[in-house]
């Protein structure tokens, strides 16, 4: 029994996942479990390819096994919260995540799935989710989904002109973000421009012509329109 050989082995797993050849990764990843059962990595690696695939209550068990082995491995807490967040289970997750970050663990990722987690536990946590998401966003500013569910914050705690200007952001950064747009309508009509708001629902059903919140906005702007 070698690290060496269980180091090299996973390694060579990661390679195998980057083509796309996952059963021969899950393997090599078993045997470097085999080489050496104290050697960490492989068993996070088999629970991210379990988490990956739907399978996240097997996927904890493989984090569980590394937190046991290990329990200042912040990697093997992130990959447990990401499994229970597939799982909806948010308070769960955010526990994870949370220990993530405690030992050392700082980056975009960790703190959009702290906010996501916060969001998804539903009123009341919005001044935290908010708080993450611009953690997020201080790690990696064109972050355009963390800038989305900021602004999705700040919408929702009624700081209309604040999530404005981010759902604007987000269209520029991608223009083919339907939800952007029809909250960017939403935002607009909140604050009585119904031209721009009926633009922006528009935007919104050319990208996704079943947009149904979209298809109801505007027909809502319209009817304001024509009361005026």
């Amino acid at each position: 029994m070698s690290r060496a050989e269980a180091e090299l082995k996973s390694e060579q797993g990661i390679e195998l996942l980057k083509e796309g050849q996952v059963e021969e990764a899950l393997k090599l990843f078993a045997q470097a479990i085999e080489e050496d059962p104290s050697y960490i990595n492989p068993y996070c690696h088999i629970g991210n390819v379990l988490s990956a695939s739907n399978q996240a209550e097997q996927a904890i068990d493989w984090f569980q096994k590394a937190i046991e082995l290990d329990a200042s491995f912040a990697t093997a807490y992130y990959g447990k919260g990401a499994a229970l967040y597939n799982l909806e289970k948010w308070s769960e997750a955010q526990a994870m995540f949370t220990k993530a970050e405690e030992l050392g663990l700082e980056n975009a990722d960790l703190y959009y799935m702290l906010g996501m987690s916060s969001k998804n536990q539903g009123e009341g946590y919005e001044k935290q989710a908010l708080a993450y998401f611009q953690r997020a966003l201080d790690y990696n500013p064109d972050d355009v989904e963390a800038l989305f569910e900021r602004g999705l914050c700040l919408a929702y705690m009624n700081h209309i002109e604040e999530a404005l200007v981010d759902f604007e952001r987000v269209v520029e950064q991608d223009p083919e973000h339907a939800d952007a747009y029809y909250n960017l309508g939403v935002a607009y009509t909140m604050s009585e421009r119904l031209e721009q708001a009926k633009e922006c629902f528009e935007h919104a059903i050319n990208i996704q012509p079943n947009h149904l919140l979209a298809l109801n906005g505007k027909k809502q702007v319209e009817q304001l329109l024509e009361n005026q």
